[in-house]
């Protein structure tokens, strides 16, 4: 965990997985909804104005989800590379501020 002045910076990893899991989650009930529009005939729409609608947003929907999906990805695999040079940052850190004891030469 880096923690610069007071409350200037705090990151850790706890953090980092959690905006992981929640973005993980988010794309998962939205790409839920996706598939369950995805079945739906549009022929139940009724008319064919309706019908051509129903398809339309079934189309924008999961090009929307998919897209969404796509950069979320992309975001939790930065986020990892995030979390991973925050902690070698901070191990880097407390090998400097605690340097191995060194012995004393025996008088």
């Amino acid at each position: 965990m880096i923690n610069v002045g007071r409350s200037d910076l705090h990151v850790s990893g706890a953090v980092l997985d959690e905006v992981r899991a929640a973005l993980t989650s988010v794309t998962a009930a939205l790409d839920a909804a996706r598939r369950a529009v995805a079945r739906v005939d549009p022929a139940v729409a009724g008319a064919a104005p309706l019908v051509d609608q129903a398809e339309a947003f079934a189309a924008s929907w999961g090009y929307g989800i998919t897209q969404l999906g796509q950069h979320t990805q992309q975001c939790i695999a930065e986020l990892s590379k995030i979390a991973a040079a925050f902690e070698e940052t901070d191990r880097q850190l407390a090998a400097a501020l605690h340097p191995a004891k060194r012995k004393e030469p025996k008088s």
